[in-house]
C-alpha cells in the first residue's frame, strides 16, 4: 500500500490497487482445478512483492528495476507463513520470478533458443496465464482492449517449439549412448547435456542426426 508506479503503465494506482486489480482478472482466468488454480492465485497476489524494496525515481520516472528477482525471498517468507507444502511454494516462485518475460520476450523478439530455456525454468502456459491477469489488472489503453499480444505471442512460438507446457525433451538417454557401444561413465551426462544445448539451440533435431554427432564427436 502507498508503493507508488509509473502512471503511464500504471495508471491505475499504487502497487496495492493493481494488486487487487490482478486478482480480480485471475478470478475470471482460473481453470477449475481447485490445485492449479490456487497456484495461479497466490503467484498473482506475489507477484509484484519485490517492488517495496526496489521501487524508486530514476530520471523521473518511477522505476522498479529488479523487481521481479527481489520479489522471490519475501514470497517464499510469506508462503512459509501459510503452508509447509515445498512443492506448491516451489510452483509459485517461477511464476513470479518471470512474470515479465512474456512481455520481454515479445518486445524483443526473442528467438527460439532463448524460448526453449524459458521452458526449462517455467511452465510457459501457466506462465503467459499469470502474466495475462498482470497485464489485464491495470487501466493502460492497451489493457483496457482486452488484448494480450504478448502472451499469445509467447504461447504461439512454444506450441510450435513444443515447449508450451513443458521442457523440451531430450533426443537421447543413456541406454542409446549404450546401444552405441559406450560404456557407462561419468561421461554420460556431459554426453548428454552437449547433445540437449545443442538442441535448445537449434542445431540439432532428431535422433538420427543426435546419434551421429555422439559417433563423430566422442570415443567409445
Amino acid at each position: 500500500i502507498g508503493v507508488e508506479q509509473e502512471p503511464k503503465w500504471h495508471p491505475e494506482g499504487d502497487v496495492w490497487v493493481h494488486t487487487m486489480m490482478c486478482i480480480d482478472e485471475m478470478r475470471g482466468l482460473l481453470s477449475g482445478d481447485e490445485k492449479i488454480d490456487i497456484i495461479y492465485m497466490l503467484a498473482i497476489l506475489c507477484h509484484d512483492f519485490g517492488k517495496s524494496t526496489t521501487t524508486k525515481k530514476i530520471d523521473g520516472q518511477i522505476r522498479s528495476l529488479g523487481h521481479e528477482e527481489a520479489g522471490i525471498k519475501p514470497t517464499e517468507s510469506f508462503l512459509a507463513r501459510l503452508t509447509n507444502e515445498s512443492n506448491l511454494i516451489q510452483s509459485v516462485l517461477p511464476l513470479v520470478r518471470y512474470h515479465l518475460a512474456p512481455s520481454q520476450y515479445f518486445a524483443q523478439k526473442s528467438g527460439s533458443k532463448a524460448i526453449r530455456k524459458l521452458a526449462l525454468k517455467v511452465n510457459i502456459a501457466d506462465l503467459v496465464l499469470v502474466a495475462r491477469a498482470d497485464f489485464l489488472g491495470r487501466t493502460t489503453k492497451e489493457s483496457l482492449s482486452r488484448e494480450y499480444k504478448a502472451g499469445e505471442w509467447l504461447l504461439d512460438k512454444a506450441s510450435k517449439l513444443k515447449v508450451r507446457e513443458k521442457p523440451l525433451e531430450r533426443l537421447l538417454q543413456g541406454r542409446d549412448l549404450i546401444d552405441l557401444g559406450f560404456s557407462p561413465s561419468i561421461e554420460f551426462s556431459k554426453i548428454l547435456n552437449d547433445i540437449y544445448e545443442m538442441q535448445l539451440e537449434g542445431l540439432v533435431s532428431n535422433r538420427d542426426e543426435a546419434l551421429k554427432i555422439v559417433k563423430k564427436r566422442y570415443k567409445i
